[in-house]
């Protein structure tokens, strides 16, 4: 473990030069869900897989209600339209008169306005392209 690199990729700095010095590297085969969320669109696909019930039986903790999930605390303005495909974390706020689908909302960020495929956290929103619930 000490010479894994804090940061940055793992096989090209540290498992060439092990395997050139002799070190030995294991590994696990792992048959369960997986999936790389090494980016916002990645993120996202992972959210809606795991919605649509493509992720190997993992199951989200939350109410699952029309294709969405709803953590606990969850508040609802009115007028605002939750479609399928949205994920609102514990304590998530939903702006009165939004319309979300295909979105993630994290625990204590509020949400408005039309969004579509969307991370949303306390202090930022990134629009995801290419990916649809």
């Amino acid at each position: 473990l000490r010479r894994l690199p804090g940061s940055g990729c793992v096989v090209r700095t540290a498992y060439f030069d092990l395997l050139e010095s002799g070190g030995r590297i294991a590994g696990l085969v792992h048959r369960g869900f997986w999936s790389d969320i090494g980016s916002p669109a990645e993120y996202l696909r992972c959210n809606m897989d795991i919605l649509g019930g493509s992720a190997g039986g993992l199951v989200p903790r939350g109410r699952l209600e029309g294709g969405s999930l709803f953590g606990e605390g969850v508040s609802i303005g009115a007028g605002s339209r939750v479609g399928r495909g949205v994920v609102l974390a514990d304590g998530a706020t939903v702006a009165a008169g939004a319309d979300l689908q295909g979105c993630v909302v994290w625990s204590g960020a509020e949400a408005g306005g039309t969004l579509r495929s969307a991370i949303v956290g306390k202090t930022f929103v990134v629009d995801v392209e290419g990916v649809r619930s």
